[in-house]
């Protein structure tokens, strides 16, 4: 099990935990920790997040749309839309005017409007400029903003379950590079912290679990929601592990509860925000105190 985190969300101290830290991502064996490179380790779970499509297969993606796509029509149609807001302009001068000169103003805007638009839009269109092909850095660059913001610039605290084993069935992580499970959380109502979640003392929040299809009901889950109560109870000082949950969701209910949290609490109606820190109809909050 893998864990990504700033820096300081791993402190003990409330008060410095809203200290500046540089991203550091480690590697947990049993109770010693081994530096990994941060940057791609941000990436295997941005990548896993998107339906494990890396940046390569995300420009080959792109590149495969922009040979496929007809350039004659896509200038045609680029044309055309010029045309129609000049000839919509047009129509605009000509019936709201009583000029008897409207005709021929109209027909200038229209003119002028639909070429000024029309044929650069159509250009681009036929030279290929439709479909957006970004290159190697910006690609990854996306990704990491997309699916890992949170962590990277957040300060939220996630953990992957990742295989060593890349062939057979787990040969569609290579992606990836083995991650197929994931668990976020966030650090919440420590001294000091600008946001208040509700009246709850310090907890740490799970934010989402995510585990692969075709790997569900084999612990994974299990094992990593014990990587978080641990990861708690050593190097914060947070008294609950909270997460949210849907009410008609009765299989993670059940594992929940086996896992030591309390009976779901509706957080369905407006004055759940007062406590809980928010309301959604539907929803519910599990607990798990740890101290």
């Amino acid at each position: 099990v893998v864990y990504i985190r700033k820096s300081f969300c791993l402190t003990v101290s409330r008060d410095s935990i809203n200290a500046i830290g540089n991203i550091a991502i480690e590697k947990v064996v049993s109770d010693s920790c081994e530096l990994v490179d941060v940057k791609q380790d941000l990436m295997d779970v941005a990548v896993y997040r998107n339906k494990l499509i890396d940046a390569d297969m995300k420009i080959a993606s792109q590149e495969s749309k922009r040979d496929e796509y007809n350039r004659v029509e896509a200038g045609l149609t680029g044309l055309s839309i010029g045309l129609a807001g000049g000839l919509t302009a047009g129509g605009l001068i000509y019936f709201s005017s009583d000029d008897s000169e409207a005709i021929s103003s109209a027909v200038q805007t229209a003119i002028g409007i639909g070429a000024g638009l029309g044929l650069p839009l159509g250009l681009s269109n036929a030279l290929g400029n439709k479909v957006y092909v970004p290159t190697m850095e910006q690609a990854r660059r996306g990704l990491v903003q997309d699916f890992t913001e949170s962590i990277w610039r957040g300060g939220n605290v996630a953990f992957v379950a990742r295989s060593n084993d890349l062939d057979g069935k787990f040969q569609k992580f290579k992606p990836s590079n083995g991650v197929v499970a994931v668990i976020e959380t966030q650090i919440r109502n420590f001294d000091g912290s600008s946001k208040k979640f509700g009246s709850l003392p310090c907890h740490v929040h799970i934010m989402n679990l995510d585990v692969d299809n075709d790997l569900r009901r084999n612990g994974l889950a299990t094992k990593l929601m014990n990587k978080v109560e641990l990861y708690t109870k050593r190097e914060t000082d947070a008294d609950l592990l909270t997460l949210l949950v849907d009410d008609t969701n009765d299989a993670a209910i059940s594992l929940y509860k086996k896992l030591g949290f309390d009976d779901p609490i509706s957080i369905g109606a407006p004055s759940a925000s007062k406590e809980f820190g928010s309301f959604t109809i539907g929803r519910s909050i599990m607990m798990k105190r740890i101290r």
